[in-house]
């Protein structure tokens, strides 16, 4: 995460790593013979805990990277999301 604060990369490893405690979690219910139902809800809260860490980024990349871009007439970065957001799907 170039050009961001400490506390916004700590904020991040923060979520990962409480991210990875669910996956590990869910590994954990597999090899206990959890039943489909109660892993796939772990999975799904999994799910939307990266969902939401990428809007946090994404949004951090617009508001600071983006913009910063745009107001210097860089059109790298803008092109790169733009290619980016092609590949990505909902």
């Amino acid at each position: 995460m170039n050009s961001h604060t400490k506390e916004d990369a700590e904020s991040v490893k923060r979520r990962l790593r409480r991210i990875g405690g669910q996956i590990a979690g869910i590994e954990k219910m597999v090899d206990g013979g959890r039943g489909c139902m109660e892993v796939l809800t772990q999975i799904s809260s999994a799910i939307g805990a990266l969902q939401g860490l990428w809007g946090k980024i994404m949004e951090r990349h617009l508001r600071v990277c983006i913009s910063s871009a745009v107001l210097s007439g860089d059109k790298k970065l803008v092109d790169e999301l733009v290619e980016y957001l092609k590949k990505v799907r909902p």
